[in-house]
């Protein structure tokens, strides 16, 4: 096992989720949502591994400071994709209002229109 087989496994873990969603149509709204907010948990925790890379790189290696401010700039950017991610599901919530209410809150005729549950 190499130091990086947990982050492989990682990688593996979101391809397959974004292959659920392509793959499970009627759970998609529900799916999606849940789907980018372990999204930007992830990314913020490749944030913080890279962060911690520029610390341990500009403390215990003393090598040239531009290679730390590189991990610096590469972590911010992670922490502000991260952010994105995290407002997406609100903007997504909002665009698809209805559809979404028709799924948590299910009404009789709703129920006729959805496919899976008439498989």
């Amino acid at each position: 096992m190499t130091y990086a087989a947990p982050l492989e496994q990682a990688a593996d873990a979101v391809r397959q989720a974004g292959a659920m969603l392509l793959t499970s149509p009627a759970e998609n709204m529900v799916g999606y949502e849940q789907t980018l907010h372990a999204l930007a948990t992830l990314q913020e925790a490749i944030g913080d591994v890279v962060r911690h890379a520029g610390e341990t790189t500009r403390e215990n290696f003393k090598v040239n400071p531009a290679i730390a401010e590189a991990y610096d700039d590469t972590a911010s950017y992670a922490s502000n994709l991260a952010q994105r991610l995290t407002e997406i599901p609100t903007l997504f919530r909002q665009l698809h209002e209805e559809q979404i209410d028709n799924i948590e809150n299910p009404t009789v005729q709703a129920r006729k229109w959805d496919i899976s549950a008439n498989e």
